[in-house]
C-alpha cells in the first residue's frame, strides 16, 4: 500500500471494534507501523475508529480551514462537528501513545504471509468480541491521554447543558455528561427541556445534599463513591475553567473534611482538570498513601495511580512512573490483565526508561 502513495499522501484505515478484540486490533497497528512513520487513532463512533498514517515524516495538527469550506462545514454540521473542538475531542491518541501499549500484546504484526486478523476473525465474531478498552482511551482514561500528549481537556462547545443528540462519539458524549453534572451541582436540578442525567441523576442530587451538610461524608460509603465518580469524570472531560467552581464550592462546603485525607483527592481531581503535571504526581502519591484512612474505593485508587504515572511520564520521569506501578499495581490486582489505558503507561515507561539506560543524560 505505501509504495502507491506519494510521500506527502495520507493511509486512512477504517476498524471497527465490534466482532475482534484488542489483540486484534494491536495487529493492525503493529503493521502499520511497520511501514509508515507516524499515525493517529481517532473516533469515528462509539464502534468505530480511522487510523490516519503518513509514509513519511509527522503527521500535521488538526486543522479548522475544513469549516471555511461551506459545503464539507454543511456534512460536518450533520455530525455535529462544528469547531475544532469537535474535531479534537474525536481523536484517541498518536503513535508516540500508543504504539508502546499496542507492543505490550504478544502477537505478529498483520499481513498476507501471516494473516493473523484473517484466522482469528471469525473466532472473534462467533464469540461477541469488543475491543472495549480502546473505546475507554476516549472516556475514562482520556486525562491521561492528554498529559502524555500535552492536550488540555477541550472545552464542550455548548457549555454546561448539552442538547440531545450532540453524543456522536463516546468522549462528546462523556463530556455531554460530565458538563450536566457540573451543572447540577452548582445550580442544582437541571431546566426542563434539557437532556436529563442517565444513571446521576440520584447520584448528583445526593452529591449536592451532602455537601451542604459535610458532617460525617468520610465514611458515607455511597456519599464517596458518587464525590470519586463524579471528580474523575468531571477532571476527564471538563475544562478547567468550567470545573474550577465545583472545586471551590465543595473546599467553601466542607473544608474540615478537605482538611484530612478526603482533601487529596479533591486536590488530585482538580490537578487532573488542569493537567499541572507536577501537582499531579505529588497528590496522587499524598491519594494513594492515604487509601484505607479516605475509605478510597477501588477505582478511585486505579485512577490516581495512572494519573501519577502519566505525570511522571510527561515530565520525563520513567523510572518513578515504574515505581509507582511497583508499588501499587499488582495491590489493586492489574497484574494480570491491565486495560489499554495501563498497557500504555507500564510500556512507554519501560520503552522511556530502556532508553535512558541505554542514551544516560549527559
Amino acid at each position: 500500500m505505501k509504495r502507491y502513495l506519494r510521500e506527502d499522501g495520507l493511509l486512512v484505515q477504517w476498524v471497527q471494534l465490534y466482532e475482534i478484540d484488542e489483540s486484534l486490533v494491536a495487529s493492525i497497528v503493529k503493521a502499520l507501523g511497520e511501514h509508515f512513520a507516524d499515525y493517529a487513532m481517532h473516533e469515528v463512533s462509539g464502534s468505530e475508529v480511522i487510523i490516519i498514517a503518513c509514509p513519511t515524516g509527522r503527521l500535521g495538527g488538526i486543522s479548522s480551514k475544513i469549516f471555511e469550506m461551506p459545503d464539507l462545514a454543511q456534512q460536518l454540521k450533520r455530525l455535529n462537528l462544528e469547531s475544532i473542538e469537535d474535531l479534537t475531542r474525536r481523536r484517541v491518541a498518536t503513535r508516540g501513545t500508543l504504539e508502546a501499549g499496542f507492543n505490550t500484546f504478544p502477537i505478529n504484526p498483520n499481513s498476507d504471509y501471516f494473516p493473523v486478523v484473517d484466522v482469528n476473525a471469525a473466532k472473534a465474531r462467533f464469540m461477541g468480541k469488543r475491543a472495549t478498552m480502546i473505546g475507554e482511551l476516549g472516556t475514562r482514561d482520556a486525562f491521561l491521554v492528554d498529559l502524555l500528549e500535552g492536550r488540555a481537556a477541550p472545552k464542550l462547545r455548548r457549555d454546561d447543558v448539552a442538547p440531545p443528540g450532540l453524543e456522536s462519539s463516546l468522549r462528546q458524549s462523556q463530556a455531554a455528561i460530565a458538563y450536566r453534572v457540573k451543572y447540577y451541582l452548582i445550580n442544582g436540578p437541571l431546566p426542563s427541556g434539557a437532556a436529563n442525567l442517565p444513571n446521576w441523576q440520584y447520584r448528583s442530587a445526593y452529591l449536592l445534599a451532602r455537601m451542604r451538610n459535610c458532617a460525617g461524608i468520610d465514611s458515607d460509603a455511597a456519599w464517596l463513591e458518587s464525590f470519586h465518580e463524579a471528580g474523575r469524570l468531571l477532571s476527564a472531560h471538563v475544562a478547567p475553567e468550567d470545573s474550577e467552581p465545583v472545586w471551590s464550592f465543595f473546599e467553601q462546603s466542607c473544608r474540615n473534611e478537605v482538611a484530612g485525607p478526603l482533601g487529596s483527592s479533591m486536590k488530585l481531581y482538580r490537578s487532573v482538570s488542569q493537567r499541572d503535571q507536577r501537582s499531579i504526581s505529588q497528590y496522587a502519591r499524598e491519594m494513594l498513601s492515604n487509601q484505607e484512612k479516605a475509605n478510597l474505593p477501588r477505582e478511585a485508587s486505579i485512577f490516581a495511580l495512572k494519573a501519577g504515572m502519566a505525570a511522571d511520564l510527561a515530565q520525563s520521569a520513567p523510572q518513578q512512573a515504574l515505581q509507582l506501578w511497583e508499588s501499587h499495581g499488582a495491590a489493586l490486582g492489574l497484574g494480570a490483565n491491565p486495560d489499554m489505558g495501563m498497557r500504555i503507561l507500564v510500556g512507554n515507561a519501560l520503552q522511556r526508561a530502556q532508553r535512558e539506560r541505554i542514551n544516560p543524560a549527559k
